[in-house]
């Protein structure tokens, strides 16, 4: 587990910000230091790649935050960091869209019979 920041602290700022229906601006903090670091285990060639991909990891984070169950999982700190990951992921994936060319065997000329 990371050393930047305590699970025990994370899932405490978690559970208070179930009880208040938003995350807490220690909670957000922590998150916004978990995606700081997360980064640097990914590589991109552009830094606005970086921006994009980190504010799609927040996005990420905003949406699922309240699906933690501590009622199953006591580590906060692996959940979210599935999460910002995965934000991270989706983030390159929509930048970086891989274009598929399809043939088509009615379109080619000259086959051969085998």
């Amino acid at each position: 587990m990371a050393n930047y920041i305590k699970n025990q602290d994370l899932l405490r700022e978690i559970i208070a910000s179930k009880e208040q229906k938003k995350l807490t601006n220690k909670a957000i903090s922590y998150i916004s230091l978990m995606i700081e670091k997360i980064r640097f285990e990914f590589r991109y060639k552009d830094p606005i790649d970086v921006e994009d991909c980190k504010a799609e990891a927040m996005l990420n984070v905003l949406n699922y935050w309240s699906d933690f169950d501590e009622n199953k999982s006591k580590n906060a700190f692996a959940y979210f960091s599935q999460t910002i990951k995965t934000g991270f992921a989706i983030g390159y994936n929509r930048l970086h869209k891989k274009s598929f060319k399809t043939i088509s065997l009615n379109n080619l000329k000259n086959i051969q019979n085998i």
